[in-house]
């Protein structure tokens, strides 16, 4: 396990690096890159879940001159 400071500081230097990028060969940058994938993922899945609910609920409210 690594601490946040390590995983911030590993998965900026792997987005920082010049030239053509390969998937990484360490496994804990392998696991640093799919983590961020990830958690990006779910982020955005819940923004959009969130989003929805709001524009549903704006629908279903009466609007000016019901």
């Amino acid at each position: 396990m690594i601490s946040v400071e390590e995983f911030v500081e590993r998965l900026c230097l792997l987005g920082a690096a010049r030239g053509p990028r390969r998937f990484p060969r360490r496994r804990r940058d392998r696991d640093i890159l799919l983590r961020a994938t990830i958690t990006a993922y779910r982020d955005h899945q819940a923004r959009s879940e969130t989003r929805r609910r709001a524009e549903e609920g704006r629908r279903a409210e009466p609007q000016c001159g019901d």
